[in-house]
């Protein structure tokens, strides 16, 4: 049976599983039945404005949304190097969200502390549904003063219960924040929180059941941690240069923690009987626990002696036995006690659980595991980097790990054709960022074999002598340091960001890359006129700016 031959019921399963965006590009306007289903009235919709091109955003943005607005329950804007200003233009199209009666969930990417980030905040108050706020990377200075005024506004929301804070580095340093009834999930990744101000939040959000955090100086001014009255049942935490006894007094105001999830960094070792007095007494309902703790060798110490007293007091029968089964690894570096650097080393718990892994001088493993070939597989890891190739060949050669789902991958080109023993394939793998470490390169076709790589990102070398003939690759970033005077590439190209010596190879590029809807560029050849020339040569529809940050010109097309 042929697609369209479906019943209309059947078509309305079909497109809940797309993408807005990609629903209207790939059906409307194909015959009048499609376009009376497209406004069903039981369709919700999903628009996700992340990755599109300038004359499609128009386009959605001037006939489709009017159409639709009520039933929309979630939508995405970035002001990203592939969307600039997109925030806005949404806007000027007279598009307040108050207007979306219905929306759930909103994204913004890239947005300014300004007054239409204000504006936008104020008319989430009036969204009765509103329950997920999402802000992804925020673009102009800021501090923990704006992130204040930030955290008041969301407080106040009447319904919303998620908010994520991500890609936002700052310290929160508030006295006071509102009472929220309905907040129940926070993730901050990059956010770091004093004692004072986990026990406001705490204090200030009375249903909140998980928590995503990071804590710099847990310890403040000689004050210990207050008696509070939590509701939490997973926890996140990542602690950096803080006190063990300050870790305690947090965790024993936690009894109802069901899920605990802790990353220790530049911390002393914490022994596995320190960890089970904490476990037995003050967490009596946690069934998940994992933790990871990257610490310092002392330059005298004996490595192996250590290695092993610390993972025999992760092999005792609280740890092990057949309910539990919390297996430990220790990861340590290769360098000798005449290096300069003090050596480290990474604990953590089995399977490794983290989304991102980094070599970095990794050179030997143990674990607690009766059998040392058992939990190989970083099935969780999705961002992997590989910047350092100190030990990287005598780990893999010694150890069978493997990374199964990778997406993400970092690395030095000379170690590509090392890393297939530790990759299953690449099917997973959108995208590829290549260091190199010397200019005379060798060839190697691994790149063409990377059936749905997306996006490449080149660094420090000029990479004319790769073979890039891959055709699933739509994005391409070259530092833009490099200023080429001569210009060919496939034409498949969509995002691209590059430095030239002349504005004239522009023209060449518009030329060959039919497919093109965002270039970022810096040139030497950028007078006071570039802007106006560049209009001549670009749609009227473009946006053209330049980007008062890294003083690129941004075109989105």
């Amino acid at each position: 049976m042929k697609f369209e031959n479906l019943p209309n019921e059947y078509l309305l399963d079909v497109f809940a599983y797309f993408n807005s965006v990609h629903l209207f590009r790939a059906f409307f306007g194909l015959n009048n039945r499609f376009n009376s289903l497209l406004h069903h009235s039981t369709l919700i919709y999903h628009f996700d404005f992340e990755s599109i091109s300038k004359k499609q955003f128009d386009s959605i943005c001037q006939q489709y949304l009017p159409l639709v607005i009520e039933q929309i329950h979630s939508i995405g804007l970035s002001n990203s190097i592939e969307t600039p200003e997109q925030i806005g233009y949404f806007r000027s199209y007279h598009f307040t969200f108050d207007r979306f009666i219905n929306l759930k969930t909103i994204c913004l990417s890239y947005i300014s502390f300004d007054e239409i980030f204000d504006q936008i905040l104020q008319e989430c108050r009036s969204l009765t549904h509103l329950t997920a706020l999402r802000i992804d990377h925020i673009r102009n200075q800021y501090d923990g003063e704006n992130i204040c005024q930030l955290f008041n506004l969301i407080w106040t929301l009447p319904k919303l219960t998620h908010f994520y804070l991500t890609n936002v580095s700052a310290t929160y340093s508030a006295s006071d924040l509102p009472i929220s009834s309905t907040l129940r999930v926070l993730v901050f990744d990059e956010l770091y929180f004093s004692v004072n101000q986990i026990y406001l939040l705490f204090k200030s959000t009375p249903q909140l059941s998980q928590l995503n955090i990071s804590i710099k100086h847990l310890y403040v001014s000689g004050r210990s941690f207050e008696p509070i009255s939590s509701s939490l049942k997973i926890l996140k935490i990542r602690c950096y240069s803080s006190r063990w006894i300050d870790i305690i007094s947090l965790f024993q105001n936690l009894p109802d923690l069901s899920e605990l999830t802790c990353e220790l960094h530049h911390f002393p070792i914490v022994k596995g009987y320190e960890w089970k007095a904490i476990l037995s007494t003050c967490l009596p309902n946690l069934k998940i626990f994992r933790f990871l703790m990257i610490c310092r060798f002392n330059q005298s110490m004996n490595r192996e002696r250590v290695i092993d007293e610390i993972l025999g007091d992760y092999r005792t029968s609280f740890w092990i036995n057949n309910e539990r089964q919390w297996f430990v690894r220790c990861d340590w570096t290769w360098r000798t006690i005449v290096d300069s650097r003090e050596p480290y080393l990474v604990l953590y718990t089995l399977p490794y659980f983290l989304g991102s892994f980094r070599f970095n001088e990794i050179g030997y493993s143990k674990s607690t595991c009766s059998n040392e070939f058992d939990f190989w597989s970083y099935d969780s890891v999705d961002d992997l980097r590989i910047e350092k190739d100190d030990g990287f060949i005598q780990y893999i050669s010694q150890y069978p790990i493997r990374f199964p789902r990778i997406q993400h991958l970092s690395i030095l080109y000379h170690l590509l054709p090392t890393i297939q023993s530790i990759f299953p394939s690449f099917d997973h793998l959108i995208s590829l960022d290549i260091r190199y470490d010397d200019e005379n390169l060798t060839e190697t076709d691994l790149i063409h074999s990377m059936s749905n790589l997306s996006s490449i990102q080149f660094h420090q070398y000029h990479p004319s002598q790769l073979n890039l003939d891959n055709p699933s690759i739509r994005q391409v970033y070259f530092p833009t340091h490099l200023k080429f005077s001569q210009f060919t590439l496939f034409p498949q190209c969509e995002v691209l960001r590059i430095g030239f010596h002349h504005r004239e190879i522009l023209i060449d590029i518009l030329q060959t890359m039919k497919q093109l809807r965002s270039i970022s560029f810096t040139c030497y050849d950028a007078k006071n006129d570039l802007i106006e020339w560049l209009r001549k040569y670009f749609p009227s529809h473009a946006c053209i700016t330049r980007n008062d940050d890294t003083n690129m010109i941004q075109i989105w097309l």
